[in-house]
């Protein structure tokens, strides 16, 4: 669609909207992304200490920058080796639960939250733009906003799940 958006001059007409704007997606597409806007959960370009760290030795050990599966693997795999060593046993999952339930971590991108009611991380958000960048073989994720965790993150659910 986007490439016969940008064919057609839609683009020039239109700014294009999409649900989650993904790197994988950007390299792919290419160009005829550029303008487009969306959501991401994690965009590479997130300037924190962490992430630029973590995007550095990503790009020095595989030649690519890194997408959104891959920081969201990282933080969750990092995160729950920290609750293992809290929990003192990954044998024993009902420990572990309990001591992820109300944790916080520093991701990547800022700070998670588990939340105990129904085990869901909350955790930044972003809207971006994909954009031409020369540091960069490929169009990025520009970040034109940043949402804390417990604005992009529906509250817990009742039993009448009102």
């Amino acid at each position: 669609f986007f490439k016969q958006a940008s064919q057609f001059g839609l683009t020039r007409e239109v700014k294009l909207v999409t649900e989650i704007l993904e790197l994988e997606n950007l390299k792919a597409v290419g160009e005829a992304m550029t303008g487009t806007i969306g959501s991401s959960r994690y965009p590479f370009t997130v300037d924190t200490p962490k992430n630029r760290d973590f995007v550095k030795r990503f790009h020095a050990m595989h030649g690519i920058y890194p997408d959104m599966f891959d920081g969201e693997t990282y933080e969750g795999l990092e995160w729950l080796a920290q609750t293992i060593q809290k929990a003192g046993t990954a044998d024993d999952v009902e420990k572990v639960i309990e001591a992820w339930e109300d944790s916080t971590y520093e991701g990547l991108e800022g700070p998670f939250f588990m939340r105990k009611c129904d085990h869901q991380a909350v955790q930044p958000g972003f809207v971006v733009e994909a954009a031409k960048d020369p540091k960069y073989p490929h169009l990025i994720p520009k970040i034109l906003a940043t949402y804390p965790g417990d604005k992009v993150t529906p509250k817990c659910r009742t039993e009448d799940f009102a």
